[in-house]
C-alpha cells in the first residue's frame, strides 16, 4: 500500500502520454506521386526542397553548392536542383531506383538538350520516355518528372 500514489502516479502518466495526440511523421508524398510508388517498394525517401531551402542550416551553407558539376547540369540539361525542384521522392524496391521530382522547369527545353545529349524519344502506355542507356525519364504533368532505370518506369 505504501507504493500505491507512485504507481498510481506512474500509470495516469502512461495515460495521459498516451491519450496525447502524436506528430504526424514519415514521408508525405505529392498526391501526383503516389500512384507511382509501387506496392513493393522497400524503402521511401522525401524531401520537401522548398522547406530545406528556408532551413537556416541550409542558407548559412548554400554557397558551398556552388561548384562546376552542379554549375554545368544547368547548361548540359537545363535544370538546376538548387532552384527548380520543389519536392522529391525516391523508391526502392530492392532492384531498382525511381526518383519522382516535382518544380518548376521547363520540360520541354530538358527534353531538347537530352534528345542533343543522345536520349531516345519513345513512347510506353502513352507516356513518352526520354532513354539513354537503360535510364530513362518522363515528364508527366507540367513541373512533374520520374527517372530510374527504364524497366522501373515500365513497372
Amino acid at each position: 500500500m505504501r507504493y500505491f500514489p507512485a504507481f498510481a502516479l506512474f500509470v495516469a502518466s502512461l495515460v495521459v502520454v498516451s491519450c496525447g495526440r502524436r506528430a504526424a511523421s514519415g514521408v508525405s508524398p505529392y498526391k501526383e506521386f503516389v500512384p507511382l510508388i509501387g506496392p513493393d517498394t522497400k524503402v521511401l525517401a522525401g524531401l520537401d526542397v522548398e522547406k530545406l531551402k528556408a532551413a537556416p542550416l541550409y542558407r548559412r551553407h548554400q554557397n558551398s553548392l556552388n561548384f562546376p558539376l552542379l554549375n554545368g547540369s544547368v547548361e548540359r540539361i537545363g535544370l538546376d536542383p538548387r532552384r527548380d525542384l520543389s519536392d522529391l521522392v525516391i523508391t526502392w524496391d530492392g532492384k531498382q531506383i525511381l526518383i519522382m521530382a516535382r518544380g518548376q522547369f521547363a520540360p520541354k527545353t530538358i527534353q531538347d538538350k537530352l534528345v542533343g545529349l543522345g536520349a531516345q524519344p519513345t513512347t510506353y502506355k502513352g507516356f513518352q520516355l526520354l532513354t539513354l542507356d537503360r535510364n530513362a525519364v518522363s515528364f508527366l504533368d507540367k513541373g512533374v518528372a520520374v527517372g530510374g532505370s527504364v524497366d522501373a518506369l515500365h513497372e
